[in-house]
């Protein structure tokens, strides 16, 4: 069974969800956590999910978790007014090569046009971070930024294509683990 290489970025609430459902997951390696709090900082990713010890550290430098060798990043950052807040984080993110899931209104981005989606655009090109690695859909097919029902359960979307292109949404299962639809 092939592992998916998982960040989680920020714990609260929703974050700290996902990340005991990346822990519990046979499919999923968790590779890192980005965190906002000074007092979650070096602590083990285990510890703030409630978990026995992961041996990854949680972290509130960017440019550690940007170095990190990951598929996706769940970003489970608070929501809050402008809700452009977090592109500087996703666009750094996309430009690193790295996939995003996001709870943070980001999956219909062409609803925004102009500037954010062209950002969006630009940094998945840099960073090839929208085209599939070993996820569902195939190596051509892009990924998304998705802000998909990231929860425990089995809850599934399905696929659809956005006007950024062609596009397959990645399918995600208990948080992190790809459903192929055949």
């Amino acid at each position: 069974m092939k592992k998916y290489k998982v960040v989680q970025w920020a714990t609260g609430g929703m974050g700290k969800n996902c990340l005991r459902a990346v822990i519990d997951h046979p499919a999923m390696e968790l590779v890192g956590v980005y965190v906002y709090g000074a007092d979650k900082d070096a602590m083990d990713a285990g510890t703030i999910a409630r978990r026995e010890p992961t041996g990854v550290l949680a972290t509130r430098n960017v440019d550690e978790i940007l170095a990190l060798d990951a598929d996706v990043v769940i970003h489970a950052a608070r929501l809050a007014p402008p809700y452009g807040s977090h592109d500087a984080d996703i666009l750094r993110l996309l430009a690193a090569g790295k996939n995003v899931i996001s709870i943070n209104g980001y999956s219909r981005p062409q609803h925004w046009g102009g500037e954010r989606v062209a950002a969006l655009e630009a940094a998945c090109r840099k960073g090839g971070a929208c085209r599939k690695r070993g996820l569902p859909g195939g190596s051509q097919s892009r990924l998304r930024l998705q802000g998909s029902r990231v929860r425990r359960g089995t809850e599934r979307r399905r696929p659809e294509r956005s006007g950024l292109g062609p596009v397959v949404v990645a399918q995600w299962d208990v948080c992190g683990s790809p459903v192929h639809h055949g």
